[in-house]
């Protein structure tokens, strides 16, 4: 069988969940001794680096801007055209939603739906035409693969799809294309303890209750500091906020960094922390679980799905609800018990298992 995966989001996004769930189900089918490719002429993705060269068509590009990302993806749309054309694939997996497919054939598509986010929080994403393009992506789509079985929920709400058109599959827990050094463990980044954020932090991922959770305590205030890791800088109301709630800018820290990095924050951390309102699958989590990294978790969408008994939950709506939550794992033989049950929950999710329910599904088409 000869699948080919489209060039979208590998023209505008370096690093992301997308990227990195089609990178890791690329690599993983070809390991099934199938003919996978990424047709992705001109691409600023750093995933597609780390690659066989057989998966990737493409020449990667290390700078770019918005303007360029724009003159990039027009370039691909014409390039991929005459790469099909000689490729002749069975079927073509569209990395993300436009109005006119990227690639035009005859052969039956898939799309994977990762959230509805843009459904659940509108006013979260004000002149955005992701929804108007969503429709038509998932109108042209012989079948849907959603990355939970909230999130297929979710689909059928919104959208009305026919249950016999969507498959639940579950991602792996974290990237299979990089040898992250095991022994990342001994060096500890940081000397006083900490809760570890991943992400960005905006809107409905809820950052700012974690900061009003632990300014209610000034135990935590005195023996605590927050990790932030990824998105943005911290902004002006950001900074606010902190000083509100009385911790210093020390105790709250924003770092950026590779997967190393990553690992290494998890290792280390006290607890990592979900207060997210609303997640399609929720990555995050599952790496924390495989870095013995206990898990708080907001009790909402796809997160219990996901996380099972692995985590000590809250209501993201209560400050005090996520502080009680807090106070139970790092003050309590409760965080061991959270690292055990992460490490067995862990097990469920795997790439593997997960190329292999994708390879049935463009069987089946």
């Amino acid at each position: 069988m000869k699948i080919v995966i489209d060039h979208q989001k590998f023209t505008e996004q370096k690093y992301g969940g997308i990227t990195r769930y089609l990178s890791c189900l690329a690599f993983e089918i070809n390991k099934l001794n199938h003919d996978i490719k990424i047709v992705a002429p001109l691409y600023i993705n750093k995933y597609l680096t780390h690659l066989p060269k057989k998966i990737v068509t493409g020449f990667h590009f290390k700078f770019t801007n918005s303007h360029l990302t724009k003159v990039l993806g027009l370039s691909n749309n014409f390039l991929s055209q005459l790469i099909i054309k000689k490729y002749n694939p069975d079927v073509i997996h569209e990395s993300y939603y436009t109005e006119h497919p990227t690639i035009k054939s005859s052969q039956p598509r898939v799309i994977t739906v990762h959230d509805m986010i843009h459904e659940r929080f509108p006013n979260e994403f004000q002149n955005d035409d992701t929804i108007k393009l969503k429709k038509k992506s998932l109108a042209r789509a012989e079948h849907i693969i959603a990355i939970s079985n909230n999130t297929k929920k979710d689909l059928m709400e919104f959208y009305n799809i026919n249950e016999s058109k969507i498959t639940t599959i579950y991602h792996g827990p974290t990237s299979n294309l990089i040898d992250i050094n095991s022994e990342i463990r001994k060096t500890a980044e940081f000397s006083k303890p900490y809760l570890l954020y991943v992400g960005h932090r905006s809107g409905y991922k809820n950052f700012n209750l974690l900061i009003n959770a632990i300014g209610l305590s000034n135990k935590l205030k005195k023996n605590i500091n927050v990790i932030a890791f990824g998105g943005l800088p911290f902004n002006k109301e950001e900074i606010t906020l902190i000083s509100k709630a009385g911790l210093k800018s020390s105790q709250v820290v924003h770092i950026v960094g590779n997967d190393n990095r990553l690992k290494n924050l998890y290792q280390n951390a006290e607890a990592f922390v979900y207060p997210s309102l609303y997640e399609g699958f929720g990555m995050p989590p599952l790496e924390a679980m495989s870095n013995d990294c206990p898990v708080i978790s907001s009790n909402t969408s796809s997160m219990p799905e996901v996380i099972g008994d692995a985590a000590e939950y809250f209501n993201p709506e209560s400050a005090e609800d996520l502080l009680k939550a807090i106070k139970n794992v790092i003050f309590s033989n409760r965080k061991n018990e959270l690292i055990n049950l992460g490490s067995k929950r862990v097990k469920i999710f795997s790439w593997k298992k997960c190329a292999e329910e994708t390879l049935s599904v463009y069987r089946r088409l």
